[in-house]
């Protein structure tokens, strides 16, 4: 059955590449105006947001912090359209702690998402994860705890995608048959299949993002470490696909060098197949030994191509988060560090235009917000939103209006 994911946006990418050039904003987009609309207090309201947020066509947020809330476990939220802040659920230990890859909705308001820890106990005091689901009453149901042993997986860090028939997929960072992580299936009557389990080799290990998927229901994602020899023998991550016989193919292994290294983000995609991604390390010749981290493409035949490799001044350093691509082919993404502001290298917003120039949208200035901590999300009008873990309290929401 074909896979309709959120996750997976089909764009019109525009052609040709050239040098890389980093400009600022002001010589780029003007009117542009950045603003924190919402700063989390580190009480019941929660603190240190992560993940990347949703929006419905009301243009409300959804989106989890990882810790506080009622006994500092971690929330689900929404921002209204008028900045108003609700806690949707409020984590405890045994549903769930640490929920910070976000969430998806599907069409009737339910919110699923995943927490790395919580639930069983298997995974040391701490638990093994949970997914969940929050229904718009506020109700909410555990769909699996992780047990972390074979052929079960533990510590889901990626974003959930569902199809057409409520089933929903994602991955674990540990657990399976090696303790190198699984890709697994839940279906609406909450049963688990585990789809895959690597063997942390040439195959890849520990999947730290979620996956997207094809109309044939072919899924893609990333590991952050095997594939080959290289980052202290750990091999340095991988781009994969599973189809649906259950066969898993490499289509590229990083080897840290100017490739990239270490990939933690979910892929996307355009209409001709090609997928792009962040990795965290390797690329540019910046950040020391472990570099800065780089944007890439790999093609349907599997040729990669960095598009932009990340040099830790003002360009920024370490991307962590998927990126998300317009109809012209920009595309749009957060690095953690970097950036140069006067006060911090507190990470930068990105947009990074088909002939590679970079454009600077922001550079966090560790005063208002602080390290983006998950990518972001566009609105109708363009404007995009983003949650950074810092500012005046532990994390902030921001918008970045370009027009």
């Amino acid at each position: 059955m074909p896979i309709k994911s959120r996750s997976f946006r089909v764009f019109v990418l525009a052609c040709c590449v050239g040098a890389t050039e980093i400009v600022s904003i002001g010589d780029a987009e003007a009117g542009k105006v950045f603003r924190v609309i919402y700063d989390f207090k580190g009480g019941d309201d929660g603190g240190y947001p992560s993940g990347t947020l949703i929006l419905d066509t009301s243009g409300n947020l959804y989106g989890v912090t990882k810790a506080a809330g009622s006994t500092n476990d971690g929330t689900v939220f929404k921002l209204s359209r008028r900045k108003v802040h609700t806690v949707l659920h409020s984590f405890s230990g045994p549903d769930g702690r640490d929920p910070g890859a976000g969430v998806i909705a599907d069409t009737s308001g339910n919110l699923f998402g995943t927490a790395a820890e919580g639930g069983n106990s298997q995974c040391s005091f701490v638990g093994c994860g949970t997914v969940f689901k929050i229904a718009p009453s506020g109700s909410s149901q555990i769909l699996h705890k992780f047990r972390g042993k074979s052929p079960d997986g533990g510590v889901p860090l990626g974003r959930l995608i569902d199809d057409s028939n409520g089933n929903l997929y994602g991955t674990t960072a540990g657990g399976g048959d090696n303790n190198d992580g699984i890709i697994f299936r839940i279906s609406p009557e909450r049963s688990e299949t585990v789809l895959y389990s690597f063997q942390g080799g040439s195959d890849g290990a520990n999947p730290a993002a979620g996956l997207i998927a094809d109309a044939s229901g072919n899924l893609y994602g990333t590991t952050s470490a095997g594939g080959g020899s290289g980052c202290q023998s750990r091999g340095c991550g991988t781009v994969f696909k599973l189809g649906q016989d259950g066969n898993e193919v490499v289509l590229h292994a990083f080897t840290g060098g100017d490739d990239g290294a270490i990939p933690v983000a979910s892929l996307i995609a355009d209409q001709n197949g090609n997928l792009y991604g962040t990795t965290s390390e390797g690329g540019g010749s910046g950040c020391g030994g472990d570099r800065c981290g780089t944007v890439f493409r790999i093609a349907s035949d599997g040729t990669e191509t960095v598009l932009h490799a990340f040099q830790g001044g003002t360009d920024g350093a370490t991307p962590e988060a998927e990126l998300i691509m317009d109809n012209a082919g920009n595309l749009f993404g957060t690095t953690a560090f970097g950036g140069g502001a006067r006060h911090c290298a507190c990470g930068t917003v990105f947009e990074l235009a088909p002939d590679r120039t970079v454009i600077i949208l922001e550079a966090l200035d560790g005063r208002s917000a602080t390290i983006p901590s998950g990518g972001l999300v566009a609105d109708k009008k363009g404007n995009l939103y983003g949650v950074a873990v810092g500012g005046r309290g532990p994390g902030a929401i921001f918008k970045i209006t370009l027009h």
